[in-house]
C-alpha cells in the first residue's frame, strides 16, 4: 500500500448558520445547521467524484506514513529471510555432500593403513622372496598372501 501517494494537506472550512423557522402553532424555533468545506487543489487530488473518503488529522501522518515505512521494511525482511533460507538450504546440502566425502575418504584411508601394517608386518622371507600380495585389496581383505608357493 502506498499511502504516502494519496496523502494531501488541505483545510477543512466549518460554516454554520443560525436559523429561525416559525412552526405550524406560531412558535418560533432556532436551530443551527454546520457544514464542512475542504479545499484539494485540483492537481493534487487523486479523488474522484462521489468517491467516499476518510478525513484524518494532519498530527497522525507521521504515524500512518510511520506504517507505511514498517509495512515496506517488513516486507523487505520477509524477503531478505526467504533468500537467506535458500542460501541455508544450499550451504546445508553441500555440508551434507562434503561429509559424505569425508567418510569415504576416511574408509579409504583406513583400508590403506590396514595395507600398510599388513606390509611392514610380512616377515623377512615373503619380502626376500616376493612373496608380496599384487594388489591393495588382498591385503585389506585379511588374506596375506593368495600366490603362496
Amino acid at each position: 500500500m502506498i499511502i504516502s501517494n494519496i496523502i494531501s494537506i488541505s483545510t477543512v472550512k466549518r460554516y454554520s448558520r443560525e436559523l429561525s423557522r416559525t412552526l405550524k402553532d406560531g412558535k418560533k424555533e432556532k436551530y443551527t445547521t454546520v457544514q464542512f468545506t475542504i479545499t484539494i487543489p485540483e492537481r493534487e487530488s487523486p479523488f474522484n467524484d462521489k468517491q467516499e473518503v476518510m478525513i484524518i488529522p494532519v498530527e497522525y501522518k507521521n504515524k500512518i506514513l510511520n506504517m507505511e515505512l514498517q509495512e515496506n521494511t517488513i516486507t523487505d525482511l520477509t524477503m531478505d529471510l526467504k533468500e537467506h533460507k535458500e542460501k541455508v538450504q544450499d550451504l546445508q546440502d553441500k555440508h551434507d555432500k562434503l561429509l559424505y566425502q569425508i567418510i569415504s575418504l576416511e574408509r579409504l584411508n583406513k583400508n590403506y593403513l590396514v595395507a600398510i601394517t599388513k606390509l611392514e608386518n610380512l616377515s623377512f622371507m615373503n619380502r626376500l622372496f616376493n612373496r608380496i600380495p599384487k594388489n591393495i585389496k588382498a591385503l585389506t581383505d585379511g588374506s596375506d598372501n593368495d600366490d603362496k608357493k
